[in-house]
């Protein structure tokens, strides 16, 4: 189901208008869906039982991976893409997807000017392209500039843009940070030996989660995004493994925020909240530095987002979201929008939303 806006077609309602559509609509003809991955707003891709891909929406940068340029109004299939059992696709800014296929091999498309589609090269591409040298992969994460997958072996490796250190933490032999602003087109070896259960990538920072260090996260920490009250910190461990947190489990990063869901269903949330009160905290602060509770929020199972908009799902199939009213991406909103720092109009704790 969709709602919101509809300027490139990205409700996958059959046309473009520019009206807004505040009450969820299914996406006709789109069925046996099991993931869908969004951009914020105007790009959308779902994976279908059968391990095929469809995406609608805008495609100014081919980040629709369908051989064209063109936007779609409809869900359009990938060609040749099959056996597909992961996807994660970010816009803002990026405009690049990837996918995990059945044999662990990982494909990219899109925006690749820093090399975040993994072929060796920084060609953009209209379809999906294979990452050099990686196997028996589990799971792919999307940053602004960059890309990381993880295999079934716990082993972490990143490719793209590094300029703050978002492709791995600094080799502990060297005091001298791991970070350089050229292209990395091909996946680079982690540091870490230290298995990881899951990764993410936000605009500038990546996070990883390990059942020895608990979570950890480097790359820019301006906003406090990796955990730590020194902005200029390259590395941190905000929940660390054995602490008076329960056990962390899953991870979402939004632009300059960190989102993790715990063991116990809660989720913490830390740094930029200054975009549309994206923590979903409760508070106005626009930053926020250590792990924070998202307000009201049990039995998560899900929680994905960017700017201007953070949903999480629960074990019962209940939608929560916060975040930006603009352009009707929080349907059914009766209470008034408060500001965050400089924010959009923006509802800053959770809100159930009826389906």
């Amino acid at each position: 189901m969709c709602w919101g806006a509809n300027y490139y077609g990205q409700l996958g309602l059959g046309k473009q208008d520019f009206v807004l559509h505040p009450i969820p609509t299914l996406v006709p003809g789109l069925t046996d869906v099991v993931e869908v991955v969004a951009s914020p707003g105007s790009s959308f891709c779902a994976r279908k039982q059968d391990g095929s891909v469809l995406c609608w929406g805008w495609n100014f940068y081919g980040q629709l991976g369908d051989g064209t340029l063109l936007d779609r109004y409809q869900p359009t299939a990938i060609p040749e893409l099959t056996d597909v059992v992961g996807l994660s696709l970010v816009n803002f800014m990026s405009f690049h997807a990837c996918a995990v296929k059945k044999s662990g091999k990982v494909v990219c498309w899109g925006r690749n000017e820093y090399g975040q589609l993994g072929d060796g090269t920084t060609t953009p591409r209209n379809s999906p392209a294979e990452v050099v040298g990686l196997s028996d992969v589990v799971a792919v994460a999307t940053g602004f500039y960059h890309t990381c997958a993880v295999t079934k072996l716990g082993q972490y490796t990143c490719w793209g843009r590094n300029e703050v250190g978002q492709l791995r933490p600094a080799n502990p032999k060297d005091a001298v940070a791991d970070k350089d602003d050229v292209a990395h087109p091909l996946p680079e070896p982690s540091y870490d030996t230290v298995p990881v259960q899951a990764i993410a990538a936000g605009g500038y920072h990546t996070c990883v989660i390990s059942k020895q260090e608990g979570v950890k996260c480097f790359g820019y920490n301006g906003s406090g995004q990796l955990g730590s009250a020194d902005t200029k910190a390259l590395v941190a461990t905000p929940v660390p493994y054995g602490a008076t947190y329960p056990v962390a489990f899953a991870t979402t990063l939004a632009e300059e925020s960190t989102h993790v869901i715990m063991s116990d269903g809660s989720v913490l949330a830390w740094g930029w909240n200054g975009s549309a009160c994206q923590l979903g905290a409760g508070i106005l602060d626009d930053k926020v530095f250590s792990p924070t509770k998202v307000a009201d929020l049990t039995d998560v199972v899900q929680v994905a987002g960017a700017i201007p908009i953070v949903c999480a799902i629960t074990g019962t199939g209940s939608l929560f979201c916060w975040g930006s009213v603009h352009d009707g991406m929080l349907p059914g909103v009766k209470e008034k929008p408060v500001y965050c720092g400089n924010s959009w109009l923006s509802i800053n704790h959770p809100l159930q939303i009826s389906l």
